[in-house]
């Protein structure tokens, strides 16, 4: 899982990988509580994942994510 703060400074935007390589949890953290959905991105392998590493960009607008189980994906 890794957290971003948002642009106002106030707020975190959160992303963790799901199970499947195309399947991400996003959300916001802010002082009402954390409201998270559940994307599939299309184009994307539908298959089990392990072994992943994330990570967001020093200025928060990129974010990559590589999984090497069980093959190597970026």
């Amino acid at each position: 899982m890794q957290a971003c703060r948002h642009a106002n400074g106030r707020d975190w935007r959160i992303i963790k990988p799901g199970i499947r390589e195309n399947n991400f949890f996003i959300g916001l953290l802010d002082p009402s509580g954390i409201s998270m959905q559940e994307i599939t991105i299309a184009g994307m392998p539908d298959r089990p994942q392990g072994n992943t590493f994330a990570q967001f960009s020093f200025e928060g607008n990129r974010f990559v994510h590589y999984t090497c189980f069980p093959n190597r994906v970026l």
